[in-house]
C-alpha cells in the first residue's frame, strides 16, 4: 500500500514461535494518512485480522508478513475572507492529519473596505479562536552584539559570554501544527477547519483651511478611524463653536455652509458638528 520503514529481514530457528505483537521490539513501517496496527499473513488484505505471533515452518522456507493498516481521519482547511470581505481567498484541497504541520496562505488575500487584512485566526464552529496567524508580525528576538571591525562576536568582560542585543523582527507566520484541540475541533464542524480572516480599521488625518477666512485659526487636525461614527467634524467658528473647533470669521459676504474636499466646494460636503461620516477608506 506504500507503508515504508519495515523491520529488516530476520532470521529464526525452524519451528520456533516469533513474537510479531505491537509490543515486540522492532521497527515499526510508517504510512502517510495511516495508523499501523499489527502484521498480518495475506497481502490482499491489508486492513485485515492481525497476528501476535508467528510460528516458523519445520522445513526450509520464507515467511513473509504484511502490515495491516488503519485509514485514519482526516480534514481540510477552508479559508473565510469574514463579513464585508471582496476578492478572493485561497483554496486548499489538501487532506490534513493530526499532528502534522499544515501550511498558511496569503494569497489571494482578501480585502475589505476600509480596512487592513492582517492574516487569519483558526476558529471552531461557534467561532472560538485556537490559534492566530499574522501576516507582518513582529516579534523580538536576542541576537549577538558583532564588533564592527572585527566581524567578531562582542564578548563581556564581566561574563565572559557574547554579549547580546534585542531586534525586532517582522516575519509571517507561515504554519501551524494540527494540535489535538484543533483537530478535534475540525472533526466536530464536519472535518473542515476554518481560517477566518482578520482586518484592522484604516486611520486617516483629516486637516482644515479656513479658505479665505478673514481671522482667527482653523480646527486641528483630527485622526479618523474608519467606521466611526460617533467622532463629529470640527466646527468652523461663532458662538456654538466648542473645544477643538474653529475660531474662524467668513469672509465678508459669507456665512459658513460645511467643510469641503474641494477648495470650490465641487467635492464631499459635510456640516460641522455632523457625525456619521467618511472621507476616506485608506490608511
Amino acid at each position: 500500500m506504500g507503508g515504508i520503514g519495515a523491520p529488516a529481514m530476520e532470521t529464526h530457528p525452524q519451528g520456533e514461535t516469533v513474537d510479531v505483537s505491537l509490543d515486540a521490539r522492532r521497527t515499526k513501517p510508517t504510512y502517510h494518512g495511516y495508523t499501523f496496527k499489527g502484521w498480518g499473513t495475506s497481502s490482499d488484505d491489508p486492513a485485515g485480522t492481525k497476528t501476535e505471533s508467528v510460528n516458523m515452518p519445520s522445513s526450509i522456507a520464507n515467511t513473509t508478513l504484511y502490515a495491516i493498516w488503519e485509514k485514519n481521519q482526516g480534514i481540510r482547511l477552508s479559508y473565510d475572507g469574514g463579513t464585508g470581505s471582496t476578492g478572493s481567498v485561497p483554496s486548499d484541497a489538501t487532506v490534513y492529519y493530526q499532528g502534522e504541520n499544515v501550511g498558511v496562505a496569503y494569497r489571494p488575500a482578501p480585502s475589505k473596505t476600509g480596512h487592513e487584512f492582517l492574516g487569519w485566526d483558526v476558529v471552531d464552529k461557534d467561532d472560538k479562536v485556537l490559534k492566530e496567524l499574522r501576516k507582518g508580525r513582529v516579534v523580538e528576538k536576542e541576537v549577538p552584539v558583532i564588533d564592527d571591525e572585527t566581524g567578531e562576536p562582542v564578548i563581556d568582560p564581566e561574563t565572559h559570554e557574547p554579549q547580546t542585543e534585542t531586534v525586532t523582527e517582522v516575519v509571517d507566520d507561515v504554519s501551524f501544527e494540527l494540535t489535538e484541540e484543533i483537530f478535534n475541533a475540525a472533526v466536530a464542524d464536519n472535518k473542515l477547519l476554518t481560517l477566518k480572516a482578520v482586518y484592522k480599521e484604516n486611520k486617516y488625518t483629516v486637516s482644515f483651511d479656513g479658505n479665505g477666512a478673514k481671522s482667527g485659526a482653523a480646527p486641528a487636525s483630527i485622526i479618523k478611524t474608519y467606521g466611526d461614527n460617533e467622532k463629529a467634524l470640527p466646527k468652523f467658528g461663532g458662538e456654538d463653536a466648542g473645544e477643538g473647533d474653529g475660531a474662524l470669521e467668513p469672509p465678508t459676504g459669507f456665512s459658513f455652509a460645511g467643510w469641503n474636499t474641494e477648495k470650490d466646494g465641487s467635492g464631499t460636503m459635510i456640516q460641522g458638528g455632523q457625525t456619521n461620516w467618511e472621507l476616506s477608506t485608506a490608511a
